[in-house]
């Protein structure tokens, strides 16, 4: 698959299923290779992330289940289990955190930044993550991101030993598609893209 091949197979997908295609060991030297070489602001590297795989990944999303237990109706909660437990059944997940430290750290090398270097970590973060999800595409997996964040934080870094400095970002659970996606309606480009010479 080429470049532009991944990019348009990217989707977000539900159900995956929890088969390897390749060794666990390749799996992992992939996402580290995409974590070294993705682009942050002034190379600063304050992107971190946590592969949860096999026991981990699932003790990750009983977590997120535990917690939406304990917020939403009784009567509406079944369906959030059916829901969170299709990213259980996935083959694993990534968690994308922002190191606080090294963040402030950065503004504090570079005042004139200072207002900036927030945003500069959310959006260094989001290049992170399509790097991981076209990655895993490339790879024959699927995924889809989640954003569980403000229930489950403090519980992951205690259940999982994150420095409570990491930041969470967002969750990205991974496998192979079980379903093909549906068929998506673009913009039409000439409402989106200009050309200038």
């Amino acid at each position: 698959m080429n470049f532009l091949q991944v990019i348009e197979q990217r989707r977000s997908i539900n159900p995956l299923d929890a088969t390897y295609l390749q060794p666990k060991e390749e799996l992992i030297a992939s996402l580290q290779s995409i974590l070294t070489y993705t682009p942050s602001s002034f190379n600063k590297q304050t992107q971190r992330m946590v592969l949860l795989l096999e026991h981990s990944h699932q003790q990750f999303w009983d977590l997120v289940i535990y917690a939406i237990q304990r917020i939403v109706p009784v009567e509406q909660f079944e369906r959030s289990k059916a829901k969170i437990s299709l990213f259980r059944n996935s083959l694993g997940t990534v968690l994308f955190f922002d190191d606080t430290y090294a963040t402030k750290a950065l503004g504090n090398q570079f005042p004139l930044y200072q207002d900036s270097v927030e945003t500069w970590s959310v959006e260094q973060n989001g290049m992170l993550q399509i790097n991981v999800w076209n990655g895993l595409v490339s790879l024959g997996y699927q995924a889809n991101l989640q954003h569980y964040t403000e229930l489950i934080e403090e519980q992951t870094k205690e259940a999982f030993l994150i420095p409570s400095h990491w930041k969470m970002m967002g969750q990205m659970p991974f496998g192979v598609a079980k379903i093909a996606p549906n068929p998506k309606e673009y913009i039409p480009l000439v409402n989106r893209f200009l050309v200038r010479d």
